[in-house]
């Protein structure tokens, strides 16, 4: 996943090299110039990498599971969340339901609990230099669901989620703050 590289222009300027390229290759060579020849293939190059930059890196990452490792993991889909708070004195536990969506370029989740909606205003996919392990740097807003005149107002939060592989589909576990001075910590796991 490559979020901070205007990618759309990126592959452009491939796409456009590359038939740069084969043009000065026929005038190096001195074979005679087709230009519908160079215009369709780099056309076709772009097409190829816009769509497996769009849809097709799914399925190859499904394909080899080995990138899961190698890159970062595939999180997209709904996700089951045990959020441990606390606020001052009080503390509790609240279940919630998360949805993550991943495209290569960006990665977002969304979660829903009783009290509250939450969506994401920034998330950044890294990996620890010294583990190696995928990390997900998580910074949300939170409204709660006005059930009384004393809701509190919006707030903000950030995360920092470690994955850990487990039965092949994994989990998210880490500590959250938010500006409400609350914090504790998060698990995800996939429903079974």
């Amino acid at each position: 996943m490559i979020n901070l590289l205007p990618f759309n222009r990126l592959v452009t300027w491939i796409a456009i090299g590359y038939a740069g390229a084969l043009l000065l290759a026929a005038v190096i060579s001195g074979s005679p110039l087709n230009f519908h020849v160079v215009l369709r293939n780099g056309t076709t190059l772009y097409l190829v990498l816009m769509l497996v930059t769009s849809v097709g890196w799914k399925y190859i990452w499904k394909k080899f599971p080995s990138l899961n490792q190698r890159f970062f993991p595939l999180l997209e889909g709904e996700w089951d969340m045990t959020i441990h708070w606390r606020q001052g004195q009080k503390c509790g536990v609240a279940k919630a339901k998360a949805t993550i969506k991943q495209t290569f370029l960006a990665i977002s989740m969304e979660v829903s609990a009783d009290d509250s909606d939450s969506e994401t205003l920034m998330a950044q996919p890294k990996k620890d230099a010294e583990s190696g392990r995928p990390i997900l740097y998580y910074v949300y807003r939170v409204t709660p669901k006005l059930k009384t005149e004393k809701s509190p107002a919006p707030y903000l939060g950030s995360a920092i989620l470690r994955f850990f592989p487990a039965n092949g589909v994994g989990q998210l576990k880490g500590n959250y703050f938010t500006s409400a001075r609350t914090d504790g910590h998060f698990e995800l796991s996939r429903p079974a």
